[in-house]
């Protein structure tokens, strides 16, 4: 019997969400457009079984300025069962992909962002429940958790806290600390000068100038920009600009574009290489990645 406090799985369905600070977060989208919910929360009230309870998908992704943040009390493992999302935090953005879920720690103000039609489910755990990381990291969800995330959220108001549904919890929280890492993130620059750059960059990715190039058009030295690139984020200018474009890749793969197209729009000539660099980073090609998404 689980004695704290599973808050559970919803499950969402709904299409893209934007809103204000698309150009501050460096995101493009279209407008707000309308919702169809499927929303069923479970929450677990120790000895007295499971409640529902409706969770607003708006209060999640709704995207505002970068200050303007969003925070839950609880812990979130926010599963995107189809559909690609971003989520971003002062730390930096982490990219979700289809069958991919993010941690997200409780009270960690949080901004989200999925450009097109999306599937999802949230789980909510209550503190010294499951494998909580500290921080945000994105997660490969293996074929048995999809299963039974998807058999709790159908999960009605009034079952035994002894009965089968809680056993399916407890087998959930024990699938959550077997999952393998998927590094989908981006470290955030915190020097103005070097957020100048970055967001450069976010914004033209195929940009293909050098590091002193783009430093002096920042105000500043390229010896200080490099500095500046491994205190703020722990990689060099070369790492950090692959890592982007990575990701800026990922997102691009997930909305049907093509490797071609992609490869130079994250600024690789060289479609080889490209598709070389992102298998060694995700273990799949360009090509492999896409299908399966579609599949």
């Amino acid at each position: 019997m689980l004695h704290q406090a599973i808050d559970a799985v919803t499950h969402h369905v709904g299409e893209g969400i934007v809103g204000e600070g698309l150009d501050e977060l460096g995101l493009n989208g279209g407008e707000m457009g309308p919702f169809l919910l499927t929303v069923v929360q479970l929450a677990h009230s120790g000895a007295e079984g499971f409640q529902v309870a409706i969770h607003d998908l708006l209060s999640f992704f709704q995207i505002s300025h970068l200050l303007s943040h969003s925070y839950h009390e609880r812990a979130q493992f926010v599963y995107a069962d189809d559909g690609l999302l971003t989520i971003r935090t002062a730390a930096g953005w982490w990219v979700v992909p289809p069958q991919r879920a993010v941690w997200i720690p409780p009270r960690l103000p949080h901004q989200g962002y999925a450009p097109k039609g999306f599937r999802l489910m949230t789980l909510y755990l209550a503190a010294g429940v499951g494998p909580v990381p500290k921080r945000c990291c994105v997660l490969s969800v293996d074929p048995l958790l999809d299963a039974l995330l998807k058999e709790a959220a159908t999960f009605g108001a009034d079952y035994p806290a002894e009965g089968p549904e809680q056993r399916l919890m407890a087998v959930v929280l024990d699938r959550l600390a077997r999952l393998n890492p998927f590094e989908a993130f981006l470290p955030a620059a915190s020097d103005p000068r070097l957020i100048t750059l970055t967001r450069q960059l976010e914004q033209s990715p195929e940009d293909p100038r050098s590091l002193n190039e783009l430093a002096t058009a920042s105000g500043m030295t390229a010896r200080t920009a490099a500095r500046l690139f491994s205190r703020d984020t722990g990689l060099t200018f070369t790492q950090w600009r692959q890592q982007l474009r990575l990701l800026k890749a990922l997102q691009a793969l997930s909305l049907g574009e093509s490797v071609t197209q992609v490869a130079l729009a994250v600024g690789y000539q060289d479609v080889s290489a490209f598709i070389q660099v992102f298998k060694d980073a995700f273990g799949d090609t360009p090509a492999r990645y896409a299908r399966d998404r579609r599949a």
